[in-house]
């Protein structure tokens, strides 16, 4: 038996920055469409959506959400969308707009930074509320990139005086008590992602190594 499909309609606001809505050449109208398996349409001033009806309702409301972003004059990419679509399918498509709200802090070339996920804002929440906080996910997910921008954050507001950089006193395949080629060499692996955190937010050179070892 054919499942029963459904139509709504998004009304487009006369705004010239909405073809960041479709991207180029309509590429997140189809990711939207792959994503939801509905089909998406464009009539003049209307998106016409085709469907099963909860799902045309979840895409209905996306959409709405993110053309409010780009009312508010927020540019939105593919990543945005993607984080949109993840959201929406997750049912949690209510905070998503929340996720604009917060800025955490500026690039050195002063772009904005913020959350790009609910799990990110409840890291950052979690951060500012607690001393010790435990980031545990997959690689990817932000979690040495939302640190390091809520430290350098705290530092330039005077809430800490230095950030100290430290790894787990513990073996990872190699002796590393002994550092006969340099601390780079041997740690270089550990602290890399965390260093270029800090270039992107901060500055290069603006860090210094100071490496300290202990006898055992």
């Amino acid at each position: 038996m054919e499942k029963e499909t459904f139509k709504a309609s998004v009304e487009l606001s006369d705004n010239p920055q909405l073809i960041q809505l479709f991207g180029s050449q309509d590429q997140n109208i189809r990711f939207i469409e792959d994503s939801f398996q509905v089909q998406i349409t464009h009539r003049g001033e209307q998106l016409f959506i085709t469907g099963e009806e909860e799902v045309v309702s979840q895409v209905k409301e996306l959409l709405n959400q993110l053309q409010d972003l780009i009312a508010r004059g927020i540019s939105i990419s593919k990543t945005d969308i993607i984080t949109a679509v993840k959201m929406a399918k997750r049912g949690t498509l209510d905070y998503f707009v929340n996720l604009y709200n917060e800025e955490i802090g500026r690039t050195f070339a002063g772009k904005a930074i913020r959350a790009k996920t609910y799990g990110q804002q409840q890291y950052i929440h979690a951060i500012k509320k607690t001393d010790v906080v435990f980031g545990i996910g997959p690689a990817g997910t932000g979690k040495t990139f939302v640190a390091v921008v809520m430290a350098v954050q705290a530092l330039k507001k005077g809430e800490v005086k230095k950030i100290i950089l430290t790894r787990p006193a513990v073996e990872a395949g190699e002796n590393f008590r002994v550092l006969t080629r340099g601390l780079k060499r041997k740690s270089g692996s550990i602290f890399t992602s965390v260093i270029r955190c800090f270039i992107y937010r901060i500055r290069y050179g603006a860090y210094e190594s100071s490496p300290r070892t202990r006898s055992h």
